[in-house]
């Protein structure tokens, strides 16, 4: 945030047996501009009290906290976390690249906006992709094709994915992450969409390692 000229955010805990987040909220919007909003799944108690203070502080997060379904028991297309600026990492699940996530999903009763889902979806791809150009298929010819290809097609639902140690992040604990891009999403009627028309993915990886020693 300093590096990129804002001022330094203020970093809020919440007790993990609070029932009641209004004095949360209270501190968290007083002469901000935006609040980012990481509880997972006791997200909904901040928003609940966000609504009952009558703040207007935009609102942000990273995919998973602020929910479709937060929207709808808020409000919907009137909620407050309508706007909101969702960081994600895939395109939202209304993008043309997860049309055979939702047609093979369709009727499973599987939530197709969930991360971990969408994670699972792209593991199917990256291996189906890797298994094809294999004479057989064993753990260690799988893992040398990831090791040295040159990027797997996951049909737009990533850049294409390459796990040669020359991309590995250069973090100590975290050189197992290679993809560093990220999605800019927003809560639109209700929906996560794309947050602008044309958005694509944005490649972060000066932003983790702006504050690191190499």
């Amino acid at each position: 945030m300093t590096a990129a000229g804002g001022a330094p955010p203020k970093d809020l805990k919440v007790p993990l047996t609070a029932t009641d987040l209004a004095p949360q909220v209270a501190a968290a919007t007083k002469g901000t501009d935006c609040v980012s909003v990481i509880l997972g799944t006791h997200s909904d108690l901040f928003v609940k009290s966000y609504v009952q203070s009558g703040a207007k502080t935009e609102l942000g997060s990273v995919v998973g906290n602020l929910t479709p379904e937060l929207a709808e028991s808020t409000g919907g297309a009137s909620s407050p976390l309508n706007g909101a600026a969702i960081t994600g990492y895939y395109p939202p699940t209304s993008d043309p690249a997860w049309k055979d996530f939702v047609e093979a999903t369709k009727g499973e009763g599987l939530d197709t906006s969930n991360g971990a889902n969408a994670t699972a979806w792209v593991a199917f791809k990256v291996f189906t992709e890797a298994a094809k150009k294999l004479p057989t298929i064993s753990s260690k010819a799988l893992v040398e094709e990831l090791n040295t290809t040159k990027g797997i097609d996951t049909g737009g639902l990533t850049p294409p994915l390459t796990w040669a140690e020359s991309t590995a992040l250069p973090i100590k604990g975290l050189n197992r992450i290679h993809n560093t891009t990220a999605t800019e999403l927003t809560m639109r009627d209700g929906k996560i969409e794309w947050a602008k028309s044309g958005s694509t993915f944005i490649d972060v990886r000066k932003v983790l390692t702006g504050g690191s020693a190499g």
